[in-house]
């Protein structure tokens, strides 16, 4: 195997056969790559089935109400940003996948694995085995954390984001080994996806000038960024972004910035202010090593693709920055910009390896504890999404029982979007729907048989099963919602039947509820739910099921 001895652009190698110790090393470290995509599949798998936000009017965009496919609709702008190839996904989705958030979340997912494979053929080939193994599983863990889970469980940004930063990183691979026309159809391909992709052009320019490629190939992805970004202001939308309800200034950008390129380091807005101007002036100092080496006649080539990257991660902090600040100034830290300073972070580690040539047992180490710390601070941010789930999983709901009120309250606009949903039979119009008692239970439309079902208990302290109906009678497209447990823990299941039995209305359980906890002496903290039905519901209750038994407490007149 080759061992790197020169700086960062210079090299001579040397033949060494790894010990042992070395391919163990490998070995676990390859095995640990594995760790953050099985979590994240897990993770896609607890998110709802029920699409989020944008989803839905870029959709409306994209396919007419019959549910075929509207390719001029493909062709505006959404949020300023271009959406061909996610316009498209969507109506793949509700076509062919069953109307799935999940389904796209397992497409993200497979994108992630693509950029880490990207960014692990960009690797020096006579960097040593061991090394190669600590940085792509460092990249892994980057592109894969917990600060990027809105990527991920609301896959409507993931496949919106990573349509352009996908495309990109290949950009950069292709130019890293010469290809500019390839990489010129990449950039291409990743600028009808997502704005993100816009910059990368002065990326691969830059590249190729570290390589000493010929003119042309300097002279035409530059061009093309100023001739994309001349298009862009000239055909974008005559919209204009929310005026900031304070007066902003020159360090407004500038934390904001900073704060997108370290939102990775930490969940406290200060602290990944001061992380991101340390790593953009780390990835600064080692381009500058990388351009010391062009000017002084060294080949750049082993680090021209991380220059590249490091340029292109610090150019799109830079436009969330500059284009996004009027809609919060403490935009950066949220996590549907986590793979921007997930390739700041790879560039640098790399970086850092060509220019201070650690020893293996080093890389690995510090490529470790830059995996583990980063994954472990994603935590406030996924908590974040998490938190988004349950009123996912109620709109479900409120479509079935057309609720239009609660719909726009939860946040589905355009409603006119589900026309096409509806046509398709997609989720939630789907046999995937469900009110969640178990296989068998009832569902919308069914009758609850009246054996199964109790009275529901008065509040009592220590009672194991106990209830209560918080919003009275039983109104139609308002919020209905309560505490229960049974025997101790939460119920399985929440149902709103009219006065016959027949179930129209269902909703969530397991909402936080620690008040209730502490004052009738639970051991369940989560007892709360909510609910919602299409209609009044004169004479009705709401049944809470738990092991093929239901409790029931019929509200007041």
């Amino acid at each position: 195997m080759r061992e790197d001895q020169g700086g960062i652009g210079t090299m001579t190698t040397t033949e060494r056969v790894p010990d042992r110790r070395e391919r163990w090393l490998e070995l676990g470290l390859l095995a640990l790559t594995a760790v953050p995509v099985v979590i994240m599949v897990i993770e896609v798998l607890r998110s709802p089935l029920l699409n989020f936000l944008d989803f839905w009017s870029m959709l409306g965009n994209a396919t007419d109400d019959d549910g075929s496919l509207h390719p001029s609709g493909l062709v505006n702008l959404h949020n300023e940003h271009p959406f061909v190839w996610p316009g498209l996904l969507f109506w793949i989705d509700i076509r062919f996948l069953g109307g799935s958030n999940q389904a796209l979340g397992m497409a993200v997912v497979l994108a992630a694995v693509l950029m880490v494979f990207a960014l692990n053929r960009m690797l020096p080939e006579d960097l040593d085995r061991a090394k190669r193994a600590a940085l792509t599983m460092a990249f892994a863990f980057l592109l894969l954390s917990p600060s990027g889970l809105e990527l991920f469980g609301m896959s409507m940004n993931g496949v919106h984001g990573l349509s352009g930063y996908l495309p990109s990183v290949v950009a950069l691979l292709f130019a890293h080994r010469g290809r500019t026309v390839l990489a010129v159809v990449a950039g291409a391909v990743g600028c009808l996806g997502y704005g993100s992709a816009f910059p990368v052009w002065f990326a691969v320019a830059l590249v190729a000038w570290l390589r000493r490629d010929r003119l042309w190939q300097v002279v035409l992805p530059a061009g093309l960024g100023v001739g994309v970004g001349v298009s862009w202001l000239l055909v974008k939308r005559a919209e204009h972004l929310p005026t900031p309800d304070k007066p902003l200034g020159a360090e407004s950008y500038l934390s904001t910035f900073a704060e997108t390129l370290g939102s990775l380091w930490s969940s406290v807005r200060d602290v990944a202010v001061f992380g991101g101007v340390l790593t953009g002036l780390v990835v600064v100092v080692l381009v500058a090593g990388v351009l010391r080496e062009r000017v002084a006649d060294g080949s750049a080539r082993r680090a021209a693709g991380w220059a590249g990257l490091g340029l292109y991660a610090v150019l799109v902090a830079g436009m969330v920055s500059l284009s996004r600040i009027n809609l919060a100034t403490q935009l950066g830290s949220t996590s549907r910009y986590a793979v921007i300073p997930a390739l700041a972070i790879s560039a640098l580690l790399v970086l850092a390896v060509l220019a201070w040539k650690p020893s293996s047992g080093q890389t690995a180490f510090a490529a470790t504890a830059v995996a583990l710390v980063t994954f472990a601070m994603g935590t406030k941010q996924a908590d974040t999404v998490r938190a988004n789930y349950p009123d996912q999983n109620l709109l479900a709901i409120a479509v079935r029982v057309e609720a239009p009120k609660t719909m726009t309250e939860l946040r589905l606009e355009p409603i006119s979007a589900l026309k096409p949903v509806r046509a398709l039979g997609a989720y939630p119009y789907s046999e995937s729907f469900t009110l969640g008692c178990g296989a068998g239970g009832p569902e919308l439309g069914s009758k609850v048989d009246p054996a199964r079902v109790r009275p529901m208990p008065e509040p009592g302290a220590g009672r194991p099963t106990q209830g209560h109906l918080e919003t009275g009678p039983l109104k139609g497209d308002t919020a209905i919602r309560g505490w229960a447990v049974i025997d101790h823990r939460r119920p399985a299941c929440v149902l709103v039947v009219d006065a016959q039995g027949t179930v129209v209305g269902g909703g969530i359980t397991g909402l936080p509820r620690p008040d209730v906890a502490k004052t009738v002496g639970s051991r369940e903290t989560r007892s709360g739910w909510r609910a919602v039905t299409g209609a009044d519901v004169p004479g009705g209750s709401v049944l809470f099921g738990a092991g093929g038994q239901f409790y029931k407490i019929t509200p007041a007149p």
